[in-house]
């Protein structure tokens, strides 16, 4: 499934983690509020993570073309993936 993401209030951080090749896994950053409003489309076997950083509350708005499957997620705890948050 390929996720569409905005945040329309708040600012929320995305930790995007690619290991699909073999050596280090390959990490990038993302920071979407309204400053700095757009749409971050992840592919299909990018894990990621997020936090909401901003002060009140943050929205996290997902817009995808499948119905939400729970077992059809995989998941992964924070300490399996290598990042200094």
């Amino acid at each position: 499934m390929i996720l569409n993401l905005f945040v329309p209030q708040g600012e929320i951080r995305f930790v995007l983690c690619d290991d699909r090749h073999d050596g280090e896994p390959m990490f990038q950053e993302v920071f979407l509020s309204l400053k700095n409003y757009q749409r971050l489309t992840i592919p299909p076997m990018i894990w990621i993570a997020f936090q909401g950083i901003s002060s009140g509350t943050n929205l996290l708005m997902d817009l995808i073309n499948l119905p939400h499957d729970d077992d059809e997620s995989e998941k992964k705890a924070l300490d399996e993936i290598k990042y200094a948050w």
